[in-house]
């Protein structure tokens, strides 16, 4: 596939899926080498374990943050708060000329590799939608790859991990919305795109009948696997179905026919893929499939009082058991279903949301509508003793 060339809305919507980790600053800025407090990614890549889309970046230096129209950063030392990444004194971060936290309007971070930053712009000069390169210190600014060259009639979701960016492009026709999913390599991210899924076909059929068009969303993106659930079936009677691609074979396999649950999240480990399925009410289900044989497996059933939304990475499952503070647990699961360990969050003052993790600790932000900051840390090898006690990020003053 060349470039998207096509009419899609004046407004863009960004779904972006990502993680946040960094170190290392004083004065607002990373230093020019890595922080021994930072986390390599070497290993795993916690890009592709996030819970709030569009606001966290990893690299080998450390945590990013999306904040309004500006990149905060996150020292890795954890002696210091939340900083926008800029070292100029009483500057208001809207000024791309002087300002290295400016970030355009419309724009997102979206992922740390190989060192860089990468965010998702949409130009209102040209109508373009295009991937912008930005070094770990807010600098060095360049076009990486236009994803849309004429953006004013479409709408499309982004979740990367892995070193590959997906991209579920949605562009608007009067036979109906032709979605496509892209897989972008941020290794080289002007060459054409891999395509997964489209729907074009059925949309050129039904003839202005839409109800019962396919239409795919990305799930997870990592460096050997991207799943996606497909939406099908009559309006009121809709089922999902969840897709795994194989990146290095170039395969795609049906793994849940028709009744995968997209209210939950997921984990690749290996050759196995758990996930959590839950409508955040009446159940919570933590679930498998071995990748090579297809074999499906349950877990877990929650108990009752834990049938919250929750959030995975390479190790556990976290859970937030009420949106009341006084009353909210944070409860940690193993894989095998195993309860690590519980702690009440009444002395934080909020419920709290997975943010993202690293191999050694794993940070919370609160549940509050519109709070995306990390407000405090578990270390990890405390938690698998079962004595995990929650860290708090300095406050800016």
């Amino acid at each position: 596939m060349k470039r998207m060339k096509r009419s899609v809305p004046g407004f863009v919507s960004l779904l972006i899926v990502l993680t946040l980790l960094l170190s290392g600053c004083a004065g607002g800025k990373p230093s020019s080498s890595p922080s021994d407090a930072a986390t390599p990614s070497d290993v795993v890549d916690y890009n592709q374990y996030l819970n709030s889309p569009g606001y966290y970046a990893c690299t080998s230096r450390g945590w990013y943050l999306c904040a309004d129209d500006r990149m905060d950063y996150l020292d890795g030392g954890l002696e210091s708060p939340v900083i926008p990444l800029c070292a100029k004194a009483d500057c208001s971060h809207s000024d791309p000329s002087t300002c290295s936290a400016y970030l355009p309007q419309g724009s997102y971070v979206i992922y740390g590799w190989n060192d860089q930053l990468y965010c998702i712009a949409s130009s209102l000069e040209d109508a373009a939608v295009e991937l912008v390169q930005i070094g770990l210190d807010g600098q060095d600014r360049k076009t990486a790859a236009t994803l849309v060259e004429e953006a004013d009639s479409c709408s499309f979701m982004a979740q990367s991990g892995g070193g590959y960016l997906a991209l579920c492009y949605s562009n608007y026709t009067v036979d109906g919305d032709v979605t496509t999913l892209y897989l972008f390599s941020l290794e080289e991210p002007s060459a054409d795109p891999m395509t997964l899924f489209s729907n074009e076909e059925q949309v050129q059929a039904a003839q202005g009948e839409t109800s019962q068009i396919p239409r795919p969303f990305v799930i997870h993106v990592g460096e050997d696997w991207v799943f996606y659930n497909v939406e099908s079936g009559p309006t009121g009677e809709r089922s999902n179905s969840l897709y795994g691609y194989e990146i290095a074979t170039g395969e795609t396999q049906l793994l849940v026919e028709d009744t995968f649950h997209v209210g939950g999240d997921l984990s690749p480990v290996g050759d196995t893929l758990y996930w959590y399925d839950t409508d955040g009410a009446t159940y919570g289900r933590l679930n498998r499939i071995d990748l090579k044989s297809g074999e499906t497996a349950l877990v877990k059933d929650l108990p009752a009082a834990e049938k919250m939304w929750g959030t995975m990475d390479e190790q556990y499952l976290y859970l937030c058991t009420s949106d009341d503070a006084a009353q909210a647990e944070l409860v940690v699961y193993g894989f095998e279903g195993n309860e690590v360990q519980r702690i009440a969050c009444a002395d934080l003052g909020t419920p709290l949301a997975y943010a993202f993790s690293d191999s050694n600790k794993v940070f919370f932000h609160s549940s509050v509508l519109g709070e995306h900051a990390p407000i405090c840390w578990l270390d990890k090898d405390a938690l698998a003793s079962g004595k995990a006690e929650f860290h708090l990020i300095p406050e800016a003053s």
